[in-house]
């Protein structure tokens, strides 16, 4: 198994006493202390080092030794107050970009943090699956919002949680603890019965893939809406877009004349383009709310479904800071309920 270089654990730690560095006048750690510390050779402390100076944490002075940037040094001096370190994981921590749903949830955690004596971390982890709490822990975060992290990765939660608080975001209801769920299952019932209410009888369900964790409550709510209803649910017109026939998949299903489409606002240009394509009749068209999936879109839809409102991530963020600052906080799961609006409510 490799090791997290060590050259990153000394620039950590350097970095923590630069955080608890209350008097910039002060001489800091030297090279020669460091390496006692940590246990590691002089040459691997002076890289680190070399790295912090000229990012300007540091500042060396000729015959005086080395001493921390008073603009780094967070007015520790003068302000002595408790501040809290929330790490934010995206999936299985290596997501180098974030798309426009992600930064949507950035955004509404930023709107909560920034009013708090918080700082945030985003890390991308450099080592395996075994290695992502040894890295986690080299960061000595109060506190972690996890969105959306995987199955395999669920027993590292819960070793953490064993000493800080760890909010898990945006998983199905019932499965994460501590976290800010939502309802699948009833998402699927609300889009059903909001084509039901239109009259709408021979309707799909397309997009997203297999593996896709919100995907097959949904489709399960979404099914028990229809057999309720007329007694029986197309399962023909369930169409996963991730798979090597799907815009095969896609023509077939539109030259079969639904009266609705339900389709994830992620997969919402392909058949935006397959519907412009082909001309077809208007059909009453439901998409969820991702951020850029109606961008220009010829064929705009009815309606979205909110799977994800922005104030989920503002309870997350609330929820996580009071488990930090609050040692008998309850650290319960919070489920949201989904919503439409029709696009004469708003702009889509």
């Amino acid at each position: 198994m490799a090791a997290i270089p060590e050259y990153r654990r000394v620039r950590q730690y350097v970095l923590d006493q630069i955080a608890g560095h209350g008097d910039p006048r002060k001489r800091f750690l030297s090279e020669r202390e460091i390496s006692r510390i940590m246990g590691v050779s002089r040459l691997t402390v002076r890289y680190a080092l070399k790295e912090l100076v000229e990012d300007e944490w540091l500042l060396v002075r000729k015959g005086e030794g080395m001493f921390v940037n008073p603009d780094r040094c967070w007015r520790n001096g003068i302000v002595n107050r408790k501040r809290y370190r929330v790490m934010v994981i995206w999936l299985d921590g290596k997501l180098m970009t974030l798309d426009a749903f992600f930064i949507g949830i950035l955004e509404q955690l930023c709107a909560v943090f920034k009013s708090y004596p918080i700082e945030m971390q985003n890390v991308n982890f450099i080592g395996g699956t075994e290695m992502i709490r040894e890295e986690i822990e080299m960061y000595h975060p109060d506190g972690i919002l996890w969105v959306r992290p995987p199955d395999p990765l669920y027993p590292e939660v819960e070793e953490l949680r064993k000493t800080i608080p760890v909010c898990v975001l945006g998983r199905e209801k019932g499965k994460s603890g501590f976290s800010v769920s939502l309802d699948c299952e009833a998402a699927g019932r609300i889009a059903a019965e909001y084509f039901c209410a239109h009259g709408c009888r021979k309707v799909a369900f397309v997009g997203g893939s297999p593996s896709w964790e919100i995907r097959v409550p949904m489709y399960e709510g979404w099914r028990s809406v229809f057999l309720a209803r007329y007694g029986v649910c197309d399962d023909s017109l369930n169409l996963y877009q991730y798979s090597a026939d799907s815009m095969e998949q896609l023509d077939h299903l539109l030259a079969g004349d639904p009266d609705g489409i339900f389709i994830f606002g992620c997969d919402y240009l392909l058949l935006d383009g397959k519907l412009s394509a082909q001309k077809k009749q208007r059909l009453r068209i439901l998409t969820d709310e991702n951020f850029w999936g109606t961008y220009r879109a010829l064929n705009p839809p009815d309606a979205k479904l909110f799977l994800f409102p922005p104030e989920m991530a503002r309870a997350a963020a609330e929820a996580l800071f009071r488990a930090m600052s609050e040692p008998d906080y309850p650290k319960k799961e919070i489920v949201f309920q989904p919503f439409i609006r029709e696009r004469s409510e708003e702009s889509v």
